[in-house]
């Protein structure tokens, strides 16, 4: 007798069970292939409603009709809410899916989503539809769309472009009528918003073009737009001739290329040490941009790399040290190698009562400045004391450049009166961007002894959680619900009733909560269907303790798993 093949049936109960453990997502996919065709629709269709980008992920080790999973896939996005944080989840398993013509129209009704979503889509369409390419290189210009659908564009297709549609796209964008006082406001390197997406996704296209033919190609067709963009493009590449292009840009007064030639001399290939010397011209332009605050840190980071390489150039900035004053001579302490005498006279700089607002530019640049502040804590603390945002702004930048990315600062500074940085952090949270780098110095950039004091103000001065919750302790490591007292965790959970976060800065209590604790106290809250904010925080919390956890507590549609 023959054997019938085997076939499965499904448990909703055991899926949806499985679906709230992580481990067991492949093997999810892999049963598929074993279930009745109707039942396998519907168990896919469960996946992709509890975690759309596990599923678009898996699809790549499934042999199984993988065609009709991917259309099943592709459809669900098609009815997402054009919602750019449902879509950033997705984006990326989306760009690694293996896709044939079949999902042309697909893909573009994602594309209609101007998200970073729908420009991954946008982008997938270059490789499987030949007859759409001259329709994307019309979008990567249209700064009607953008930034996230326009970079996600050039994301997917910059390693596919071939040179003919790459010089097309220089045509494209040297056609591009600029106005005047726009044109000014780009050679000066400002951030002109409708221009940014189109800018950085055009350069990253250009970056794979042959320096030499991109050059050309901007010569025949010169616009403002042009030289931006190609000068971004360039900045992959430090040959003799690309650094000459950029340099004499910076002649020409467009401080938009002192950045770029930045990214050349750091990131460009070849990247021997071996460099030519600057430009005379350039070297003095580098000089007053630092001086007079015009992309001063880009500046002096160039003159640094210069000077490292070249000995001629180390000696004349050796120079500029002994004859400038204050915080431009500390740069050049820097610039020449000398990251001791840097130091040095940032304290003398510091015991002199200076007026930081005289020396703005010098203190711009000192972001840049990449040394190792271990060591020099108690200097960093005293600096920072003078609660002059701009300097406090370049220190951060600095100490965190030498750390890298990560929770570690690479400094352990002690603070004995916790009080004092609490007020300034009160006085200065309308500025966000400023009180959040505060509140990550206190929570990652002091020693144990000041972390756990500042825990114990949570837990013991009532008026002080909710500036210590939304700044410092949302970015401190390794707290737990051991960290704090009863009455603490008491108001977190109250929290998610007061004030909606969101998902760049998701409520503290998600990040420490146990399994047990979400189980026993979160949980129950959201089965209550209760109102906003708390409905929204719940969520937040649910899927960040998830992450933690190794599991799935809410499905990408909200529903409770497991």
């Amino acid at each position: 007798m023959g054997t019938k093949p085997l076939q499965l049936r499904p448990d909703k109960g055991a899926i949806s069970h499985c679906l709230g453990r992580r481990d067991w997502d492949h093997a999810l996919l892999l049963t598929l292939g074993f279930l009745p065709g109707d039942k396998a629709r519907a168990t896919f269709e469960e996946i992709l409603d509890t975690d759309r980008a596990m599923a678009l992920r898996a699809l790549n080790y499934v042999e199984s009709d993988r065609a009709i999973w991917t259309e099943m896939a592709l459809e669900s996005l098609t009815r997402l809410a054009p919602d750019e944080d449902r879509g950033r989840s997705v984006d990326y398993a989306l760009s690694q899916l293996q896709l044939t013509a079949s999902s042309v129209l697909l893909l573009l009704t994602i594309a209609e989503y101007d998200t970073s979503l729908g420009g991954t889509a946008a982008g997938l369409v270059w490789s499987i539809a030949d007859d759409r390419k001259e329709w994307i290189l019309d979008l990567l210009v249209d700064i009607r769309h953008g930034f996230n659908f326009l970079t996600s564009i050039a994301r997917v297709i910059k390693k596919k472009v071939d040179l003919r549609h790459a010089l097309a796209l220089v045509e494209r964008v040297s056609r591009l009528h600029v106005q005047d006082d726009v044109a000014a406001s780009l050679m000066r390197g400002d951030d002109v918003h409708e221009y940014l997406g189109v800018i950085s996704a055009a350069g990253d296209v250009l970056r794979s073009v042959p320096s030499e033919a991109l050059i050309r190609s901007f010569q025949q067709n010169p616009s403002v737009l042009g030289e931006l963009i190609v000068c971004e493009g360039l900045d992959h590449s430090r040959t003799p001739e690309t650094l000459e292009f950029v340099q004499k840009c910076i002649i020409k007064g467009h401080d938009h290329a002192i950045i770029r030639l930045y990214f050349q001399l750091c990131f460009g290939i070849p990247a021997e040490p071996e460099l030519p010397m600057p430009l005379p011209e350039v070297l003095e332009t580098l000089l007053s941009a630092i001086r007079e605050g015009r992309k001063a840190r880009w500046a002096l980071g160039s003159i640094q790399i210069f000077a490292s390489a070249i000995p001629e150039l180390r000696s004349r900035v050796a120079t500029l040290m002994r004859e400038e004053e204050g915080v431009m001579s500390a740069l050049f302490a820097y610039a020449a190698g000398d990251d001791d005498v840097f130091f040095e006279i940032l304290e003398r700089v510091n015991r002199s009562s200076a007026a930081w607002a005289t020396q703005a530019g010098a203190i711009e640049a000192l972001g840049n400045v990449e040394v190792s502040w271990n060591g020099h804590g108690a200097l960093l603390v005293e600096l920072l004391r003078n609660k002059d945002i701009g300097l406090a702004s370049s220190l951060f930048s600095s100490v965190r450049r030498h750390a890298g990315i990560g929770e570690d600062w690479g400094v352990a500074c002690t603070l004995n009166d916790l009080a004092w940085w609490i007020e300034w952090l009160e006085q200065v949270k309308s500025d966000y961007a400023f009180s959040s780098r505060l509140g990550e110095f206190l929570a990652s950039g002091t020693d144990q002894a000041t972390r756990t004091s500042i825990v114990a103000r949570f837990n013991s001065i009532r008026s002080e959680r909710r500036i210590l919750d939304f700044y410092v302790l949302s970015s401190m490591a390794g707290l737990s619900l051991d960290s704090f007292e009863p009455d603490a965790v008491e108001w977190l959970v109250g929290q998610l009733n007061v004030r909606p976060y969101n998902s760049w800065h998701s409520p503290l209590i998600g990040k420490i909560a146990s399994e047990n604790f979400v189980q026993e106290r979160l949980l129950p809250l959201l089965l209550e269907d209760p109102p906003e904010p708390l409905r929204g925080n719940l969520l937040l919390s649910l899927r960040e303790a998830g992450w933690f956890h190794r599991r799935r507590y809410i499905g990408d549609s909200d529903q409770i798993l497991g």
